[in-house]
């Protein structure tokens, strides 16, 4: 029985070595020469079952004939270096038309895919080669992105493919490889690129808020850690460019005050919301926060108290003591990142000498 189902599929396969036909001609010969096999091997099986089962129930198992069927069409078909190499280059050309957005047969390629891994001969002879075929295409495609795409939508590119290459691990490639599949999409994709998304498009986002787009390109590049230790960095430069501008002169009035705050909770937003609360970037943005600041400390300390002072003026006959005004809360948490008590103490003493006696209970609540 072996020896003549060796004979037929030998007979059967040798038309896939003659001719030259395409890839998808190629792929659809091999699938109706896999399924006519495959329903032969059912009805042999069905006719020979008692001689199956007697196989099963040996002390030395003997192959049932399924997988007889398998091992010979394995080795007397697909194997073949031809007739492999041909299968395979037709299968990969087909996957790239379909992630270059041309109209595939996807049940062909999934059937072909399924026939891969039921020969057991997926990960011997595809894998490696569809991984290389993956990683040279985006490369090449970000490449080109990188160069004519903005950013915000070069971001959203690689989101669709990740997402993509995810949903076609699922329709029919191996789940096996589907972790593998998504790093090399990451690493033709984002890691080459990451220097230039940030040249190109990070401080155009935060100064234009896209708080949105900032969320995607965190969750694109945050999987590397050198990554993080980068965008960090140019977001306390971002900052101290900023701070500083504020602070510039000798002459700081309160609407500089009122923009500073203002500010500082954008920085805190985009922290919480774009960055996912990363511990790493929010100190960061602390310290370069702090560091300028501090560097006008005086004058800022004085601007405070006056400030706060009017506040607490006018939030005297307006609100009670729990429900003064956000404006004065911040301010009042400015306090904590400047150097030096006299400030702090002097707006204290400044309250208490106005009759703002009510305040005092919270303004040490708030800074002490």
């Amino acid at each position: 029985l072996f020896t003549f189902c060796e004979v037929c599929v030998s007979k059967r396969s040798a038309v896939l070595m003659e001719g030259n036909l395409d890839a998808l001609s190629f792929s659809k010969l091999v699938m109706k020469i896999w399924q006519e096999h495959c329903s032969q091997m059912k009805s042999i099986r069905l006719i020979f079952s008692q001689l199956d089962r007697s196989a099963a129930l040996q002390e030395m198992p003997m192959m049932s004939i399924w997988e007889m069927g398998l091992t010979i069409f394995r080795s007397c078909a697909i194997m073949r270096s031809s007739i492999q190499t041909k299968l395979v280059d037709s299968l990969l050309f087909l996957i790239h038309q379909e992630r270059s957005g041309e109209d595939v047969d996807h049940l062909l390629i999934r059937n072909l895919l399924h026939m891969f891994a039921t020969l057991n001969i997926y990960r011997e002879i595809l894998e490696v080669r569809l991984l290389e075929e993956t990683k040279t295409f985006y490369l090449e495609e970000g490449m080109r992105r990188i160069e004519v795409d903005d950013v915000p939508h070069y971001l959203a590119y690689v989101t669709k493919q990740l997402k993509l290459e995810s949903e076609r691990t699922e329709f029919y490639l191996d789940k096996n490889s589907g972790k593998s599949l998504i790093s090399v999409v990451e690493d033709g994709l984002i890691s080459p690129h990451v220097e230039d998304i940030l040249n190109k498009g990070f401080d155009c986002m935060l100064y234009n808020s896209q708080l949105d787009d900032l969320k995607l390109l965190y969750q694109l590049i945050s999987y590397d850690p050198a990554n993080i230790d980068e965008l960090k960095m140019r977001f306390s430069n971002y900052i101290s460019v900023n701070v500083m501008s504020f602070l510039k002169g000798d002459e700081i009035d309160c609407e500089a005050l009122r923009s500073l705050l203002k500010y500082r909770d954008f920085v805190s937003n985009v922290v919480s919301y774009c960055f996912s609360d990363s511990a790493g970037i929010d100190l960061a943005a602390r310290s370069v926060f702090s560091s300028i600041v501090n560097k006008k400390s005086a004058k800022v300390n004085e601007l405070l108290a006056k400030f706060i002072d009017m506040k607490l003026r006018t939030g005297r006959k307006q609100y009670p003591e729990e429900e003064l005004d956000q404006e004065t809360v911040k301010a009042l948490s400015l306090f904590r990142i400047v150097d030096g008590m006299r400030g702090k103490i002097m707006l204290i003493v400044k309250g208490i000498s106005n009759g703002v006696v009510f305040s005092f209970n919270f303004c040490r609540q708030r800074f002490i």
